[in-house]
């Protein structure tokens, strides 16, 4: 008699194909010709359907988890979570892609402007400013993903990184950011078109560092025109981390 299969089969062919296999067995068991070439195709088919319905080998996680699950060392650090942060960049970069035709409309006057990193403050008192490095380059990191944001914004590199660079690998001195310069070819840039993308994050304290202490992080991002100041754009996110009452 043959035995029952523990197979997970998905889709309606591959459990017609067990059943077939199933009744080859069991024609072959009842008339008792288990003649070689019978069985072997049955086995052979009963094989195929094995490898098909078995999922493939993952090898060893060594520790990696998604990066939006916390971990056990998160759970019992008072900073704010790299899930958290995540979620952060993830709004701050779906609000701005959002927003863009506005802008393009109203702000930006039809051009392709120029945004750089301006000022980052970092006013928690215990969150490395590394953190908030990356939340800075990843909403850059999603923004350059939509075609929408690209046909609208230009993003450059700060000025002095920029001309560390070129100094060190072309042996100039060219203010390139400025595209004003001697041996420029490029029209000096409108600080009507010209934005900074900076950025806030806070933390409101209650309890010290005690253990049942409340710390709640608020993280702001805003467009700023080089010309006059104007915010353009603001988005911001808040998450609170306590002990429940």
């Amino acid at each position: 008699m043959l035995g029952r299969v523990g197979l997970q089969c998905r889709s309606t062919s591959e459990k017609l194909m067990v059943s077939r296999v199933r009744v080859a067995f069991a024609g072959v068991s009842r008339s008792g010709l288990f003649r070689s070439g019978v069985v072997g195709g049955a086995c052979v088919g009963l094989a195929m359907v094995l490898g098909a319905c078995q999922s493939p080998p993952t090898g060893y996680s060594a520790g990696r988890i998604p990066v939006s699950e916390s971990t056990r060392a998160e759970a019992n650090d008072r900073r704010v979570q790299p899930a958290d942060l995540i979620d952060a960049s993830e709004q701050v970069a779906q609000e701005l892609a959002r927003d863009i035709q506005r802008l393009a409309d109203e702000d930006f006057g039809g051009y392709r402007v120029t945004v750089a990193f301006g000022d980052f403050e970092n006013k928690t008192g215990n969150v490395s400013t590394t953190d908030f490095e990356y939340v800075r380059d990843r909403v850059q990191s999603r923004l350059m993903t939509s075609r929408l944001v690209r046909n609208n914004i230009k993003f450059v590199q700060g000025r002095a990184r920029l001309e560390e660079l070129n100094q060190r690998e072309l042996g100039v001195r060219e203010d390139i950011l400025q595209e004003g310069g001697s041996n420029s070819t490029v029209a000096a840039r409108d600080p009507n078109f010209f934005f900074y993308l900076n950025g806030n994050m806070y933390r409101v304290n209650r309890g010290g560092e005690n253990r049942d202490a409340t710390d709640l992080y608020y993280i702001k991002y805003q467009l700023v025109r080089a010309s006059d100041a104007e915010i353009v754009f603001d988005s911001d996110y808040e998450v609170k981390y306590g002990v429940r009452r």
